[in-house]
């Protein structure tokens, strides 16, 4: 049986067998903002996250998710 990547991701979150090991990159900061054009400090002050990491998984084609955490 063949696993999609999102199947892979989620077994792997379960502890499930899957097809094999997936990978995630991390994507938190460093690579949105480089996929952005900016720097760090304008990423944190001036990009929505939730955006960032939507746009990054959409550009890398892969699946992810985030935790968003209460606004300062």
């Amino acid at each position: 049986m063949t696993f999609t990547p999102k199947q892979r991701m989620l077994s792997a979150y379960r502890g499930i067998w899957s097809d094999r090991v997936p990978v995630a990159p991390e994507f938190w900061y460093y690579y949105p903002a480089k996929l952005l054009g900016v720097d760090m400090i304008q990423f944190s002050r001036e990009v929505p996250f939730h955006q960032a990491l939507k746009t990054t998984f959409e550009a890398f084609e892969c699946e992810g998710w985030g935790v968003r955490g209460r606004d300062s």
